[in-house]
């Protein structure tokens, strides 16, 4: 039992590790970085992610660690696929997964677009009635439709939300995932066929159809091949393996150290780039999906070993276990909440979805606040959704048969 708790520990502190990154990366790093390098306005590589990719690579070994550090998306999909349990059948997990994630985006895609508008038009800083309309269509994927990969369409002030298509593209990718997984669990080469399959997929994509489909459907193959990725890691033990970790042991060392340095020397040589959402790999077009896939397993067995390590901090770790247990919620709330605490001391532009004028003090502030708040928000709102649920069970439970 003592094991099982163990190994359960460090993926919530790894998702820990990776959405307080993309916080940071979001709210500081991304104006930090291009202040320094430029001592210009800034660039966010969520409204123009070219232009971010330029200013990140003026100083090179900061672009490495980002772009290194940006694979960590890819660990979130791992995770889902290494925690996949064979058995329950399409029907089961579909409802199990996708209904979690269609109702936070409609919530952020409908509710949280409202509430900032009428926060701004209090405060006297409404976008528009555009921009709100435009918050929706963001929201439920369908800005940009049939618009080539690399055309930008412009982000909404009020639609804070910066994770979008990530969570889309979860939800396609749980659609091709929990259609295969029970067909291919246990079966290495079939599972495998499967995988480098979903990437020949998403680079035929990439290469004779690169346009952005509604809801993020394109990004699917490449998604659920990464959940088959940690579904294949987790039939073969591999965070327990490293969990396992002796300070003693060689073959502990050489497996972390090797996986580090083929990080460096991949993202050194092929690198990723921050554009996963353009479906932007590497310099090879869509045939960098292969690197990018091998980048992105190394960076996981990295990312594990630093879990791990953490974990023997006692207050890092439980903040960061804290952290990865609600990660879905800061994914989806950061962007707004740091926007609804902006807003009375900026103005926003239809320049960038969060304000350049910004210093790195205030910047850090607002990024430590919004972790903390939205982690209160995915509590209580969590605590809310678990009390209708029984109360209806109880009321079900009372009424008389017929």
């Amino acid at each position: 039992m003592a094991e099982s708790s163990v190994r359960l520990k460090t993926p919530d502190i790894l998702k820990g590790i990776l959405i307080v990154a993309i916080v940071f990366v979001h709210l500081v790093i991304s104006r930090s970085d291009a202040m320094s390098a430029g001592g210009g306005p800034s660039v966010d590589p969520v409204v123009d992610p070219g232009a971010a990719e330029e200013v990140v690579a003026s100083v090179s070994v900061g672009s490495m660690a980002i772009q290194a550090l940006y694979l960590g998306l890819m660990a979130f999909l791992m995770i889902s696929g290494y925690f996949f349990k064979p058995g329950r059948g399409f029907v089961l997990n579909m409802r199990k997964r996708s209904i979690q994630l269609v109702l936070a985006l409609a919530v952020c895609a409908v509710v949280i677009p409202i509430i900032l508008y009428v926060w701004m038009a209090i405060l006297g800083k409404a976008p528009g009635l555009d921009d709100l309309v435009n918050a929706f269509i963001w929201g439920f994927g369908l800005n940009g439709v049939f618009e080539p990969l690399d055309v930008f369409t412009e982000h909404p002030i009020c639609g804070g939300c910066v994770g979008y298509y990530f969570l889309w593209g979860m939800v396609w990718g749980f659609v091709i995932f929990y259609a295969l997984a029970d067909r291919i669990y246990g079966n290495l080469k079939l599972s495998v066929a499967a995988m480098v399959a979903l990437f020949v997929v998403t680079l035929l994509l990439k290469v004779f159809f690169p346009v952005k489909l509604p809801m993020y459907c394109q990004m699917g193959p490449v998604m659920a091949a990464f959940m088959i990725m940690g579904m294949i890691l987790a039939e073969h033990r591999v965070v327990e393996r490293i969990e396992a970790f002796s300070i003693r042991s060689s073959s502990s060392w050489l497996l972390f150290l090797g996986s580090v340095l083929a990080v460096v020397v991949l993202v050194f040589l092929f690198p990723p780039g921050l554009e996963f959402d353009y479906m932007s790999f590497g310099a090879f077009g869509g045939y960098s999906v292969f690197i990018y896939a091998a980048e992105a397993l190394a960076m996981f067995v990295v990312y594990v070993h630093f879990s791990l390590l953490l974990s023997k901090i006692i207050g890092l770790s439980t903040a960061f276990n804290v952290a990865g247990q609600h990660s879905l919620g800061i994914l989806l709330l950061h962007g707004s909440v740091a926007t609804f605490m902006a807003v009375p001391f900026y103005d926003f532009t239809h320049g960038s979805w969060f304000p350049d004028e910004m210093g790195l003090v205030p910047s850090l502030a607002i990024a430590v606040a919004t972790i903390v708040v939205c982690i209160a928000i995915s509590v209580l709102g969590g605590r809310y959704i678990k009390n209708l649920r029984s109360e209806r069970t109880d009321k079900v439970r009372s009424e008389p048969a017929r």
